[in-house]
């Protein structure tokens, strides 16, 4: 424990204490159950971000030691901050870092279509902070709740992030700075071959990595990602047909860029806000391509 106050100390993050409302046997039976979870085949495991981590273990401790006898609201909802969706991973990861666009935008890139289903409240305690302020609410049988107050030991004392340009702004002003770059080019009879070929085969990396985040990994929250459906390893084709494009190899993968535009609102995935210019940036340069043939 004090090797952990000194480098939390030394970062400069919060700490809170909580103390559990336990029984001696409670205490007891914690304790037993933390020997076993320090046996060597047990104390290595499959760390899953949201499912699997550092506060659900803590909890799902503590289910066990009350062992029904307090009230953890394991198969209720709740609405986020508007009022009228359900949280979800997504929203909930999101409400405790607001100031990281670039790190959000990343983040989007590799998050599947099942961190957007709503989760129920006892799934909200996979963030440390949920488990604390949901522990000063959850009652015991007796009435008494199952913590006290928390008591913080440290202060956060780091420095607020400095502001970043939003990805979204950049990708729309590289939007429009493409399409102007695009149409100047046509003009003048510039194919431009070195720039499509230098965004496609990114295009063509983020795909593929993407489909190995999806089926080469464990991560249960990179699968069903949706991003594959602009960021397609299609896209290799026509990557390889730049000086000789085909019809076959533009129209369709247009026309799948513009499903993907026209159903945005209703897909069951959140995509970044950034990733709208991008898809409008493929669409600009494949219709160049297509123009060509």
């Amino acid at each position: 424990f004090n090797n952990f106050m000194f480098e939390y100390e030394y970062y400069g993050r919060a700490v809170f204490e909580q103390r559990l409302n336990l029984s001696k046997e409670q205490c007891a039976t914690l304790f037993s159950l933390l020997l076993e979870n320090a046996r060597p085949e047990n104390k290595n495991y499959k760390y899953d971000f949201f499912r699997d981590n550092c506060a659900t273990r803590v909890d799902d401790m503590v289910g066990k030691v009350v062992n029904g006898n307090a009230i953890f609201s394991r198969d209720a909802y709740v609405a986020n901050d508007n009022g009228n969706e359900l949280v979800s991973y997504r929203d909930l990861l999101y409400k405790y870092n607001p100031s990281m666009p670039w790190w959000k935008f990343g983040t989007d890139l590799l998050l599947g279509a099942r961190c957007d289903r709503p989760i129920t409240i006892a799934q909200h305690r996979y963030i440390p902070v949920e488990l604390m302020q949901q522990y000063d609410t959850i009652m015991l049988s007796d009435g008494s709740p199952l913590a006290a107050d928390p008591v913080q030991l440290l202060d956060d004392s780091r420095s607020p992030l400095t502001k970043t340009i939003s990805p979204t702004l950049v990708m729309w002003l590289l939007f429009f700075a493409i399409a102007a770059l695009s149409l100047y080019a046509d003009r003048r009879g510039w194919s431009l071959l070195w720039f499509d070929a230098i965004f496609f085969s990114l295009l063509s990396f983020i795909s593929l990595f993407l489909l190995f985040m999806w089926f080469g990994s464990d991560h249960w929250c990179t699968k069903w990602n949706l991003n594959i459906i602009w960021a397609n390893p299609l896209i290799l084709w026509p990557l390889f047909r730049l000086r000789k494009p085909r019809t076959s190899d533009c129209l369709p993968r247009i026309a799948i860029l513009l499903i993907l535009i026209l159903g945005w609102p209703f897909w069951p995935q959140q995509f970044n806000s950034a990733v709208l210019p991008i898809v409008l940036i493929i669409i600009t340069r494949l219709s160049v391509r297509l123009s060509k043939v």
